[in-house]
């Protein structure tokens, strides 16, 4: 499984999949074309692949304020659920955004939303990554 920042190149492909999931998985919201080719072009946005099929994706971005920062937009194919996709990708779009903009430096928030019918990546935001859970 390789694992690398979706490259502008990609950015039609990467968002075709977004979508894709997003109309089998209600609990992704999808974003537009211009959101995801936006988030991909300033370097947000991660993958999993193999073979250049991807396996997953998941982003941490701004929020329209700029005032927080949200993981978001985690994504695993079916077949691939229960390899740890979920959490490296997390992982991987999470220090990426730490170290590159250090949002934490200048007292921003880093949020994740999930969606109280969506229980599956909630052991991995509140457990591994260790996210306090802050309202329903």
């Amino acid at each position: 499984m390789d694992f690398s920042i979706v490259e502008p190149q990609d950015a039609e492909r990467a968002h075709q999949w977004h979508l894709g999931f997003a109309a089998a998985n209600q609990s992704i919201l999808p974003r537009t074309e211009a959101q995801f080719r936006g988030l991909i072009e300033e370097g947000y946005v991660w993958s999993a692949s193999e073979q250049r099929n991807y396996a997953g994706l998941a982003y941490c971005c701004p929020n329209q304020e700029a005032t927080e920062w949200e993981l978001g937009g985690l994504m695993v194919a079916v077949r691939e659920t229960g390899l740890g996709i979920a959490a490296i990708l997390a992982r991987l779009a999470l220090i990426n955004v730490l170290v590159k903009e250090n949002p934490l430096g200048r007292g921003e928030r880093v949020i994740a939303h999930v969606l109280a019918s969506n229980d599956a990546p909630r052991g991995l935001i509140e457990r591994a990554l260790l996210f306090q859970f802050v309202r329903r």
